[in-house]
C-alpha cells in the first residue's frame, strides 16, 4: 500500500523513511566507491594524467534518455494499474446498484442479488490469485465467499482433453476470473428467466456492466504478469553502470582532494540507483511491497461497499465477508489523513456557502481569511470534546459561536443542537437569510460576552 504523506510539508517527504529507496540502494552505492578511490590513487601515480571529460558527454546523453524514457513507462504503468483498480471498483458497484434498483426490492430477488454480490467479490479475490500466483482457497472457504463444490470446480475438476494423447487437464488457473464471471453472468440471466428483471432492457444493462466489470480484468492481467524485455532492461542497466563506472575516471584529474571524488561519486551513484529503483518497484505495481497500489485494500474495499449498497437499498444489515483484514486502516491511517487534509490550502466554507467572491463585503478577501480558516476550523471542531472554546468572533470576524465550557463527550457531558453561525458575506438582495440559531440545551443560560459580535454561554 502506497505511503500516504502530506505534499505542502517538504522537509518531511524528504526525510521520509518508510517507503524510501535510499535504505536499498546505499549498499549499492558504496560498493563502486573503491573504483573512484583507484581513480584518485591513479592520478597521484601519474597513471592518469589526461582530462577524459569531454567524452563523457555522449554517454550521459545516452543515460538521460534511457533513464527518463523507462522511468516515465514505469510511472504509467504504476498510474494504469491504480486506474484499473479504481475501475473494477466502479464496475463492480455499478452492477450492484442496477441490479438493487431494477429488481424493486423484491424479496424473493433478495438471495439472488446476494449472490451476485458473492460472485464479484470472489471474481475480485481470483484476480487478486493469479496476479501474485497464489492458489490457497481454504481462508475464503470459511468466511464463506466460495463454495467447496466451487473450490472443486476451479482447482481439481477436469475440464478439456487433449485429441492427440488424451491428456486431461484442469481447468487453467489463469483464467478462474472468467469462470467466476460467467457464473454471475449464469446468475442474472436466471433472475431474467425467473421474472426478476421484468424488462430485457434491464438484464441488458446487467450484462453488459458485467460485461465491462470481465474486461477489466484482462487489463488488470497485462499489467499485473507482462515485464520490459529484457534485452531492454539489461541494456539501461549497463549503460547506468557504465557511466558510474567511467565516471571518477573521468574526472579526477579536474578534482582536488580525494574526499570531492568520493562525495561526488557517491552522489551520482545514490541519484542512479534511486531512479533505477524507483522504476523497478513501479513495473510491478500489483506486488506486496510498500510503494505498490492498494490491490487487497481495493478488494476489501469493493465487498464491503457492494454490502452497504445492498443493506441501505434492502433497509436491513447485510453481512460482509470480511477479507483480507490484515488490510484494515488503523486509527492512525485515519489521523493521517485528516493530518494530509488539514494541511492543504482550501476555500473558506463559509465563503463558498455564502456566495463569497474574490473579494467579499467590507473589505475582506480570501486570501486574507485563508490561513484563519484553518484555525477557525479546529475551534468548531473541538466542540464536544470538553475544551474550552475561545470565541470564533477573535478568528472570523462577525461570526458567532454557542459553546459550553468544560461540557461535551471528553468530559461526560451530553450537548446536543450547539453550532457555529458564521456571517453572511454575500451582497445580493437575493441572498437568503440567514438560518436561525438552533435551541439550546434548558441547563444553559445566555450571557453577553467580552467580545463584540459573540455570544457566551455559561452552565
Amino acid at each position: 500500500m502506497p505511503v500516504t504523506y502530506t505534499p505542502t510539508h517538504f522537509w518531511s517527504v524528504v526525510f521520509a523513511r518508510t517507503g524510501s529507496a535510499l535504505p536499498t540502494v546505499l549498499p549499492r552505492s558504496i560498493l563502486l566507491l573503491p573504483l573512484a578511490a583507484s581513480a584518485v590513487l591513479a592520478v597521484d601515480e601519474k597513471l592518469l594524467v589526461r582530462d577524459y571529460s569531454g567524452g563523457m558527454n555522449g554517454l550521459a546523453t545516452i543515460v538521460g534518455l534511457l533513464t527518463a524514457f523507462r522511468l516515465n513507462d514505469a510511472y504509467s504503468k504504476w498510474n494504469r494499474a491504480s486506474e484499473q483498480l479504481l475501475l473494477l471498483h466502479a464496475k463492480t458497484r455499478d452492477v450492484l446498484a442496477k441490479l438493487c434498483a431494477y429488481t424493486g426490492q423484491q424479496p424473493e430477488a433478495v438471495p439472488s442479488i446476494a449472490n451476485v454480490r458473492r460472485l464479484l467479490v470472489l471474481a475480485c479475490v481470483t484476480i487478486k490469485m493469479h496476479i501474485r500466483g497464489e492458489s490457497d482457497f481454504s481462508e475464503h472457504v470459511e468466511c464463506g465467499l466460495v463454495t467447496a463444490d466451487e473450490v472443486a470446480a476451479l482447482t481439481t475438476s477436469t475440464c478439456t482433453k487433449s485429441v492427440r494423447d488424451g491428456k486431461r487437464d484442469k481447468f487453467p488457473s489463469r483464467n478462474r476470473p472468467a469462470l467466476v464471471f460467467h457464473w454471475a453472468h449464469a446468475a442474472t440471466s436466471s433472475m431474467f428467466r425467473t421474472g426478476m428483471l421484468q424488462t430485457p432492457n434491464h438484464h441488458l444493462a446487467i450484462e453488459s456492466a458485467l460485461t465491462d466489470t470481465s474486461a477489466v480484468f484482462e487489463e488488470i492481467e497485462h499489467l499485473g504478469v507482462s515485464v520490459l524485455p529484457i534485452a531492454y532492461a539489461q541494456l539501461t542497466r549497463l549503460v547506468s553502470l557504465l557511466f558510474l563506472v567511467a565516471f571518477p575516471f573521468a574526472y579526477a584529474t579536474e578534482m582536488v582532494t580525494i574526499w570531492s571524488v568520493l562525495s561526488i561519486s557517491l552522489i551520482i551513484n545514490v541519484l542512479f540507483f534511486t531512479i533505477d529503483e524507483c522504476a523497478s518497484q513501479m513495473e510491478t505495481p500489483f506486488g506486496m511491497g510498500i510503494n505498490d497500489v492498494e490491490l487487497t485494500k481495493t478488494i476489501r474495499r469493493i465487498d464491503k461497499h457492494t454490502a452497504a449498497l445492498l443493506g441501505a437499498s434492502l433497509g436491513q444489515v447485510v453481512d460482509n465477508y470480511d477479507i483480507f483484514p490484515e488490510t484494515r486502516r488503523t486509527q492512525d491511517h485515519h489521523d493521517d489523513a485528516r493530518r494530509m487534509r488539514a494541511s492543504l490550502e482550501r476555500v473558506p466554507t463559509y465563503a463558498r456557502l455564502n456566495g463569497t467572491g474574490p473579494k467579499g463585503d467590507g473589505g475582506i478577501t480570501l486570501n486574507s481569511v485563508a490561513t484563519k480558516v484553518r484555525r477557525a476550523s479546529a475551534v468548531i471542531s473541538t466542540i464536544g470534546r470538553g475544551s474550552n472554546i475561545e470565541p470564533i468572533a477573535e478568528v472570523v470576524p462577525g461570526a458567532k459561536r454557542c459553546a459550553v465550557e468544560g461540557g461535551g463527550r471528553g468530559s461526560g457531558g451530553d450537548v446536543e443542537d450547539v453550532m457555529v453561525e458564521l456571517p453572511c458575506r454575500c451582497s445580493s438582495d437575493a441572498c437568503a437569510p440567514r438560518p436561525p440559531m438552533a435551541p439550546l440545551p434548558d441547563d444553559i443560560e445566555v450571557k453577553e460576552g467580552s467580545h463584540e459580535g459573540s455570544v457566551g454561554l455559561q452552565t
